[in-house]
C-alpha cells in the first residue's frame, strides 16, 4: 500500500477520532488500518465511518476474530484451496486460488452454504494473518506489507455452474464480504482462463464490488502467451512459476 498522502494525514486524526469508540486494539487505531477505509470510501470520513463500524459489528456478530481457531472438515480445504506460496515485485504475497474447481453446488447440495459463509472468513482472515507474520520479520524502515496480489484459474469453470443461482450466490457473496470487510488489501487480481461466457458472470459481479475494486481486476483468456507478459510486470518470472505450479497450469 502506497503512503499515507499529505492530503490523507490531514483528515486522519479526525476519522480516527470519529472511530475511536470502536477501535479494540492497537493494530485498528495504526494509521495502516484506518487508511484503508479512507481510501476505500475516497477520504468520504461519512462513508468511511459508516464502513467501518458496520464491518466491526459483523466481525463482532460472526466472532470472525475467532474464526482462525475453527477446525474445519478437511472437505474445505481439498476442494476449495487456495495457497500463498510466492510474492510479488514488491513484497506482496500472491495467493492462488483455481476457482474455477471451486464447485459451489457442492456446497448448496450439502446444505453447507452457512459454514461455507465461515470459510470464506477463515480464508480472508489467514491472509491477513500472513500479512502480519511477514511484517513480524520485514525491515521496520520499510512500509509494512497490506496487501495482496490474486491469481485466479477460471479453468473448468462451467456454465451450468453459472446457472445455478445458489451456487453463484454463495461465490457472490465471497465477493461481497471481501469488498465490504477487507478494503483496499487487493493489489493487483489476474482472472485467467476465464471461460466465453464469463461476460455473464462479470455482470453479475459488477454490483458487488467497488468500481475501484474492479478497477484492480484483469481479464484475460486461456492463451498463456498473452497474459502471461501482463502478469510478469507485477510478478517475477521465477515466483510466477511456483504459482501456477500450485493452480497446475
Amino acid at each position: 500500500m502506497a503512503a499515507v498522502t499529505s492530503e490523507e494525514a490531514k483528515v486522519l486524526s479526525e476519522f480516527r477520532k470519529r472511530v475511536s469508540d470502536v477501535l479494540k486494539n492497537k493494530e485498528q487505531n495504526e494509521d495502516i488500518f484506518l487508511i484503508r477505509w479512507m481510501r476505500a470510501r475516497d477520504l468520504n470520513l461519512d462513508k468511511a465511518e459508516n464502513m467501518l463500524r458496520n464491518s466491526l459489528k459483523w466481525r463482532e456478530e460472526n466472532n470472525v476474530d475467532k474464526v482462525l481457531e475453527v477446525k474445519f472438515d478437511p472437505f474445505y480445504s481439498h476442494e476449495f484451496p487456495c495457497t500463498v506460496l510466492s510474492q510479488d515485485k514488491i513484497g506482496n504475497p500472491v495467493l492462488a486460488i483455481p476457482l474455477g474447481k471451486w464447485d459451489f453446488r457442492e456446497i448448496v447440495s450439502q446444505g453447507k452454504t452457512e459454514e461455507f459463509k465461515l470459510y470464506v472468513s477463515y480464508v480472508f482472515e489467514t491472509i491477513m494473518e500472513g500479512m502480519r507474520e511477514r511484517n513480524l520479520k520485514r525491515n521496520p524502515d520499510l512500509l509494512p506489507i497490506s496487501q495482496v496480489t490474486v491469481v485466479c484459474d477460471w479453468d473448468s469453470f462451467s456454465y451450468m455452474q453459472l446457472v445455478n443461482i445458489k451456487a453463484v450466490q454463495q461465490l457472490l457473496h465471497m465477493a461481497s464480504v471481501f469488498d465490504a470487510h477487507y478494503p483496499e488489501i487487493l493489489y493487483h487480481c489476474f482472472f485467467l482462463n476465464c471461460p466465453s461466457f464469463f461476460n455473464i458472470f462479470l455482470a453479475m459481479l459488477k454490483p458487488v464490488l467497488a468500481p475501484k475494486t474492479l478497477g484492480k481486476i484483469t481479464i484475460h483468456g486461456s492463451n498463456m502467451s498473452e497474459w502471461e507478459p501482463a502478469v510478469h510486470e507485477v510478478i517475477e518470472p521465477d515466483q510466477l512459476h511456483v504459482v501456477l505450479r500450485s493452480l497446475k497450469l
